[in-house]
């Protein structure tokens, strides 16, 4: 696709992905088209569903959090007819889950990675790309490592290291004795001057939280005026009445709307 010059995801919409290059397909941005069932054709509600928490059960008044957790994919559910143009057949969908089945940990027998402690973690980036660098556990040390150039298919010519490495305890003494220095008593109001100023303009991040409320009444609005332009069955005196009800009430199966458990996109 890159050859043929089709943009990537990234690279069509830069807006939304500053944070990546751009210059090519990625093998990440094709996985997640290829595991993805929506690219089917078909919508798929009732992927994830909300799981609350009270934050402490001895103070209901705290409040609680909530998170997502993934449905099983047998409890997913799909629309009878393709919803809009397919990018990957149902086939070759099946063929892709098979294959990543047939992949995982528990059936080649690898062990299951362990999660490790990165005093760094998402403040690493490779001076060469510009990318945030990976967190590494090698030898019982934790490194941070680029792998730029593996990310992307071999058509791609890309100017980079294939792959590069960087040990965290090469890094923590210096940037502890710059902090040090950088927080001396005698610089703590220039630094915190520095750092204020170097925050986002307040005014741009009021209006982009406007914006983005005024798209999801735009979303809203639209499902409500297609709840009243559907047709009211009239099959029985009380399918009416059943009809009209309903369509007074949000319907959580649409992703999107309040309640919905469903997700859109990748």
């Amino acid at each position: 696709m890159t050859r043929d010059g089709v943009p990537s995801p990234s690279a069509y919409d830069r807006a939304r992905n500053p944070h990546r290059s751009g210059v090519a397909w990625a093998k990440g941005a094709v996985r997640a088209i290829l595991t993805n069932p929506r690219y089917t054709g078909h919508e798929v509600w009732n992927k994830q569903r909300k799981h609350e928490r009270l934050l402490d059960v001895e103070d209901v008044a705290l409040g609680h959090e909530t998170k997502l957790a993934w449905n099983p994919q047998e409890a997913w559910v799909y629309s009878d007819t393709p919803a809009h143009p397919a990018l990957v057949s149902q086939d070759l969908f099946r063929q892709v889950q098979q294959r990543l089945h047939a992949r995982n940990a528990a059936s080649t027998g690898r062990a299951v990675r362990t999660r490790h402690p990165y005093a760094l973690k998402g403040r690493m980036f490779h001076s060469s790309c510009g990318r945030r660098m990976q967190g590494n556990w090698n030898n019982g040390t934790a490194h941070y490592r680029c792998r730029f150039p593996s990310e992307y298919a071999l058509a791609n010519t890309i100017d980079h290291p294939r792959t590069v490495y960087v040990r965290e305890d090469a890094v923590l003494p210096p940037l502890d004795a710059w902090l040090a220095t950088a927080f001396a008593p005698d610089r703590i109001r220039h630094v915190l001057t520095a750092l204020e100023a170097a925050q986002p303009d307040r005014d741009l991040r009021v209006e982009a939280a406007r914006q983005t409320l005024a798209d999801c009444d735009r979303k809203l609005s639209r499902h409500r005026a297609a709840l009243e332009a559907a047709p009211t069955p009239t099959s029985s005196p009380h399918g009416a009445a059943t009809s009209r009800r309903n369509a007074q009430q949000p319907n959580t199966n649409w992703p999107g709307s309040p309640g919905s458990t469903g997700t859109t996109g990748v």
